[in-house]
């Protein structure tokens, strides 16, 4: 057995994982419109205009991840924009009241 060989079944894992913790930060970030009307998606509350739909946008689409940075770096984008959607969220609940 080659050095290839025994490290398939630790890098299938890996992949499998990966795609599990993309899957589970795109759902937190749609799940971040839950509740919210198209206008409080749409609002842009910060000078970078950022909003809640163009978050959601941003990050849905994206091809067949072939390499190994592009997973970190995907998975590293989608926990920023989930903590920047936390925040979006909280503004435009905040101007219901």
């Amino acid at each position: 057995m080659n050095v290839h060989e025994s490290a398939l079944p630790w890098t299938s894992d890996l992949r499998v994982r990966l795609d599990e913790l993309l899957d589970e930060h795109r759902a937190m970030l749609h799940d971040s419109l839950d509740g919210l009307t198209e206008e409080e998606a749409r609002r842009s509350l910060v000078p970078s205009r950022t909003t809640l739909l163009g978050l959601v946008k941003h990050v849905t689409g994206r091809g067949p991840r072939a390499l190994w940075a592009i997973y970190a770096h995907m998975l590293r984008e989608l926990a920023q924009h989930c903590g920047h959607a936390d925040i979006l969220r909280e503004q435009v609940l905040a101007g219901r009241e």
